[in-house]
């Protein structure tokens, strides 16, 4: 559950909407400071896992790209060999 959360485009955008709206209010003065300083911290911590999972997501479908492209150069050349 955590791992479709995580990659829910919808979790990503109101975590993002909420921080900006706390940091706006804290200039403006409509929020504490200490409010929006935890909210602050609450959202890069977000923002870094988000980009971490992101990351790790990128280089795992990278790897299986390497894989199915050195499979298919293996397959492709199996074919083209001549029979013994």
């Amino acid at each position: 559950m955590i791992q479709e959360l995580t990659h829910n485009f919808k979790v990503a955008t109101t975590a993002a909407a909420a921080t900006v709206t706390t940091g706006a209010g804290t200039i403006l003065e409509y929020i504490p400071d200490d409010i929006g300083k935890v909210a602050t911290v609450v959202g890069l911590v977000l923002s870094v896992l988000l980009f971490r999972i992101h990351l790790v997501t990128l280089k795992q479908k990278q790897l299986d790209f390497k894989i199915s492209k050195d499979e298919y150069e293996r397959a492709k050349a199996g074919r083209e060999s001549p029979p013994q």
